[in-house]
């Protein structure tokens, strides 16, 4: 896939959006005041002690699994680093620390939604450019950026960013397939789609899109 060529006024969007996702990002810890985000803590540590996950869970969470399961590898990498450097010995450790300060286990997930919120911006500058232009391209990335409730939202450990994030790439893969088509191209757009529908069903509408593309 063509890479894109360095920009830096789409550089200093990213970091304008960063940190606009990652700063504030510790407020509340190491209390849970959020709805959301103690129940995919929990799934994703459930999947570790093999209780649960995505596939057990009621017919309107499954949807919802993709997230589970990036948050149980990255805890896994953290219990690993912990288990290491001797914070914890044992899985039961690990738990013990989630119930008494929950605030790693917080900020890793927030960070990482912060994270895929500002290459969010980055996706929607090349779908963009291949569909309007370097300018409105540009334009779409800030406004993306700037906006307010996707801000907000990224600071919380929530599905939809993250398939946001994964559908506006699903939307630039499909434009590369458009300007040089191969089934490489065209199999990555479907399954950065199947990614998106894995963390939120709704995007299943992004996926019937592409369909549509191909087939006219």
């Amino acid at each position: 896939m063509k890479r894109i060529a360095l920009e830096w006024p789409l550089l200093a969007i990213f970091v304008v959006a960063l940190v606009m996702r990652a700063w504030g990002t510790s407020f509340g810890l190491p209390y849970d005041l959020t709805a959301d985000e103690p129940h995919q803590i929990l799934q994703a540590l459930k999947i570790g002690a093999g209780e649960g996950g995505p596939l057990v869970q009621m017919w309107h969470t499954v949807g919802k699994g993709g997230l589970d399961f990036l948050l149980f590898f990255e805890y896994g990498l953290l219990f690993a680093f912990w288990w290491l450097t001797g914070k914890v010995s044992s899985a039961n450790d690990f738990a013990m620390v989630y119930l008494t300060d929950p605030t790693a286990f917080y900020l890793l997930g927030r960070l990482t939604i912060a994270g895929l919120g500002a290459l969010t911006c980055v996706a929607v500058y090349a779908a963009g450019r291949h569909m309007f232009g370097r300018g409105t391209a540009l334009l779409a990335a800030l406004i993306g950026a700037l906006a307010i409730d996707h801000a907000t939202n990224s600071h919380l450990i929530n599905v939809h960013i993250p398939m946001a994030a994964a559908l506006w790439a699903a939307v630039w893969c499909y434009c590369e397939y458009e300007r040089t088509p191969t089934l490489t191209r065209l199999l990555l757009s479907g399954v950065l789609a199947g990614l998106a529908i894995s963390l939120a069903y709704n995007a299943v509408i992004g996926l019937a899109m592409l369909v549509f593309a191909v087939m006219i």
